[in-house]
C-alpha cells in the first residue's frame, strides 16, 4: 500500500489486528476462547459462501508433534483442535480448519483483548489431526522490522454484543446470525 489505512469513523467496522508480538500465547491454556476463521472446505466437495468459524482449545506440542512427519511442527508452531471434537483421531467430524483456510487467523481472548496469535498452517487430516498455527510471536521482529506496524492503543475487546445490535452493521448479521455467536464482553 502506497498510504496507511485510514481506520478513523470505521472503528466498529475495520480496525488493525492486535497482533501478538510479546509472546502471550505463553499465557494461553485449554481455558482460553480462541477462535479460527476461514473460508475452507465444509466436507469432501463442499465450501461456503460465508466466512465460516470454529472455536478452538490448545492441545498438546508434544502430542500434536507425534502425529506429524518428524520436524514438521517446531517451536514456532501452536496446535489447536476443535473445542467441540477435543479427541482427534476420534472420529470423523470436519470440525478444523481444513483446506482454503490457510492463512486465515487464529485469535483467542487473552487479559480482555482480542489477541491474532496465530496464522493457519495445515493439518494433514483436517477431520483427524490437530490444526497447525504459525505463532506470530516468533516473527514479531521481522514484523517489526519490515512494517511500520505498532500494536494498536484499540487493542481492547469490541462487544460484539454491540456490533449486532447496532443497525449499521447488516453485514454482521449476515456473518454472525443472533443465535450463533457468543463472545465474552
Amino acid at each position: 500500500m502506497d498510504k496507511p489505512v485510514d481506520f478513523a469513523g470505521n472503528e466498529w467496522h475495520l480496525r488493525p489486528a492486535c497482533l501478538d508480538l510479546s509472546g502471550l500465547e505463553k499465557n494461553l491454556d485449554t481455558q482460553n476462547h480462541c477462535i479460527a476463521t476461514g473460508f475452507g472446505r465444509l466436507d469432501d466437495s463442499t465450501f461456503p459462501d460465508l466466512l465460516q468459524q470454529i472455536d478452538m482449545k490448545l492441545y498438546d506440542h508434544d502430542k500434536c508433534a507425534s502425529m506429524y512427519p518428524k520436524g514438521v511442527v517446531t517451536d514456532k508452531q501452536i496446535c489447536m483442535v476443535s473445542k467441540h471434537n477435543p479427541q482427534p483421531l476420534s472420529r470423523k467430524s470436519y470440525g478444523n480448519p481444513c483446506f482454503g483456510d490457510s492463512g486465515g487467523p487464529l485469535q483467542c481472548f487473552i487479559n480482555n483483548n482480542w489477541i491474532q496469535l496465530g496464522i493457519t498452517w495445515g493439518a494433514i487430516d483436517c477431520e483427524r489431526s490437530p490444526s497447525v498455527f504459525q505463532k506470530i510471536y516468533k516473527y514479531a521482529e521481522f514484523i517489526k522490522n519490515t512494517s511500520s506496524y505498532k500494536l494498536p492503543t484499540s487493542c481492547k475487546a469490541l462487544s460484539v454484543t454491540k456490533l449486532l445490535n447496532s443497525s449499521k452493521n447488516i453485514l454482521l448479521h449476515k456473518i454472525f446470525p443472533r443465535d450463533v455467536i457468543i463472545f465474552p464482553e
